[in-house]
């Protein structure tokens, strides 16, 4: 707000530009907050707040001034959203279980819980279908195949488009959910084919997502791929390594043949020249880095590949051992290859490593796949999706001030009291949490150094070089602390100008190294003695992130929130 001498009439162009031009800042800043808002998806009845300010220099005047725009609030409303993949096309010989690896995300913002069903529409004809019954599991353990963690088949309808059953599966917000589609073949020629459509609802909603499931019957070689990841407590970005691991399988009746090409058709290339393998190859996961040296398997002759940024699809390069040649951290696909075909009953496996980066998404998914010739023409088979939730760990420290800084409203303004506003920080999915962390008591910041560090040289006795114990009073003494003393002058016909830009300056010319206090343009420096003072230590873990702007009265300490 801004205050005017009793005598002006009128308002300047000058200053009716500026108020047009902080208008369309503050509508700029809210859209772009919006915006931003919308991409990370933030929780349903996240409140966004956004405030404009700009400084100028007022004609006559030498001092700044800054402004400060309303507050302006969105609230982020509940949107229901869901994702299902993948359509399958196997090959799989007569009479055997066939499974379908699919992954449910809640794209939403809120909860979501679903029912499930299936049919044929959108099959080919004929379509043999699949005897016995159709069951749905839920893929807890993700590894691509159903065993004991997974526990009881989820519910699922069929041959039906009104849910019959109650809902089998609820997700937050961001959650997925790896799910496998089981059925039998039935007993029948080669080149015979069974269809099924997998359809996932909304409970309470006509929101449906849906994935195609087709198997060709065969008595060539068929290869299944199942991947599974591992790693330590949390999955945080940053910080940890994930292992994945690939196994293929020939399930066929006959060997899996090495290919030089792949559906396309692409021709394999290692170190530039043209080369058949069975190819077991996996790309790197958005968000994450390979961990140079980590690419390993156990099968006999086989060929370790590389691809770095700048080389063609299925353009390799070999590394006889690890860290060799293009074994390399910035490498964005690894595989192995076998120059042998894999026998009707074989398998083989690889595993490699890598470091969750701090951009890291909130879910890390990845599929490998297996090229391989099935004896008539090549063939691609994909694994089911691994899937890791990252879960960002936030730190708070808070730091009591001794002197908060000082703001001079004008007259006819707004006064407003000593103030010190936390860094921004985003945190899941983007969205900036507004609030204050529970400051039970005065803090200290945990950081191995008192307030006034660099007042004078012999203040080694001020720092603190370990962090106590939570709750821990501290009673030592402090050397020679600096004040600054304000004497404000100004014109007898006008107050100062409101919110002034504070001054850097050092404590005295003694204290060169003083990292110096804020203070108003006419000050004078005193320096006290301050013999005995108690700092009351205490550090605790802020739950989620908080951001806000923290008031004071002069005779309090300035709490200031840092989080990361």
């Amino acid at each position: 707000m801004m205050a005017f001498n009793k005598h002006t009439t009128q308002t300047s162009p000058t200053l009716r530009w500026f108020r047009l031009w902080v208008w369309h800042m503050a509508m700029f800043a809210i859209g772009c907050a919006l915006a931003t808002a919308s991409v990370a998806a933030p929780s349903a009845g996240t409140r966004i707040h956004n405030q404009a300010l700009a400084t100028y220099t007022a004609s006559g005047e030498t001092a700044p001034t800054t402004i400060f725009s309303n507050d302006v609030y969105a609230i982020v409303q509940p949107v229901e959203a869901l994702t299902l993949t993948q359509n399958n096309d196997l090959q799989r010989p007569a009479g055997t279980a066939v499974t379908f690896t699919h992954l449910l995300t809640n794209t939403g913002n809120v909860p979501g819980s679903y029912h499930f069903s299936w049919d044929t529409s959108g099959c080919t004809t004929p379509n043999l279908g699949f005897t016995g019954t159709v069951k749905l599991y839920r893929d807890v353990n993700g590894n691509g195949f159903v065993d004991t963690p997974d526990g009881a088949p989820l519910s699922i309808d069929a041959n039906t488009s009104t849910p019959l059953a109650p809902p089998s599966l609820t997700l937050s917000a961001g959650a997925a959910a790896n799910l496998l589609l089981q059925g039998t073949l039935p007993l029948a020629a080669n080149g015979s084919m069974s269809c099924i459509r997998l359809i996932a609802k909304l409970s309470g909603s006509s929101l449906q997502a849906q994935n195609i499931d087709k198997v060709t019957i065969t008595s060539n070689a068929s290869v299944i791929v199942n991947k599974s990841v591992s790693y330590s407590g949390l999955a945080q970005p940053g910080y940890t390594v994930l292992t994945y691991t690939i196994n293929a399988s020939n399930i066929g009746d006959t060997n899996a043949a090495p290919t030089g090409t792949v559906p396309g058709p692409v021709s394999i290339l290692v170190d530039g020249q043209p080369r058949s393998l069975v190819l077991i190859r996996d790309k790197m996961p958005a968000g994450a880095q390979y961990v140079a040296g980590s690419l390993n398997t156990a099968m006999f002759g086989a060929v370790r590949l590389f691809r770095l940024p700048g080389d063609a699809d299925f353009s390799f390069f070999s590394a006889p051992t690890a860290g060799t040649g293009r074994d390399d951290a910035g490498a964005v696909e690894v595989a192995i290859g076998l120059p042998t075909g894999l026998k009707p009953g074989a398998s083989f496996s690889m595993n490699f490593k890598v470091k969750l980066l701090d951009a890291a998404p909130s879910l890390v998914s990845n599929t490998a796949w297996v090229d391989f010739n099935d004896g008539t023409a090549p063939k691609e088979a994909v694994s089911n999706t691994a899937v890791v939730k990252t879960t960002s760990q936030n730190l708070g420290l808070a730091k009591a001030a001794n002197v908060p800084a000082m703001t001079i409203g004008q007259t006819g303004g707004m006064q407003r009291r000593a103030e010190v506003v936390a860094h921004e920080v985003a945190f899941f999915f983007g969205a900036v949490n507004a609030g204050v962390p529970g400051l039970h008591r005065r803090r200290f910041v945990l950081h191995r150094h008192a307030p006034h560090r660099h007042a004078f040289v012999c203040v080694g006795l001020d720092e603190l070089h370990k962090a106590a114990r939570p709750g821990v009073g501290v009673l030592r003494q402090e050397l020679a602390a600096p004040v600054h003393l304000a004497v404000a002058l100004h014109p007898g016909w006008r107050a100062p100008g409101g919110d002034q830009q504070l001054h850097e300056s050092t404590g005295h010319l003694q204290c060169c190294l003083d990292h110096g206090q804020q203070r108003l343009p006419v000050p004078r420096d005193g320096e006290t003695v301050q013999r005995q003072i108690v700092v009351l230590l205490h550090m605790g873990v802020v739950a989620q992130g908080k951001v806000a702007a923290v008031h004071v009265h002069a005779a309090k300490g300035v709490a200031v929130t840092l989080a990361w």
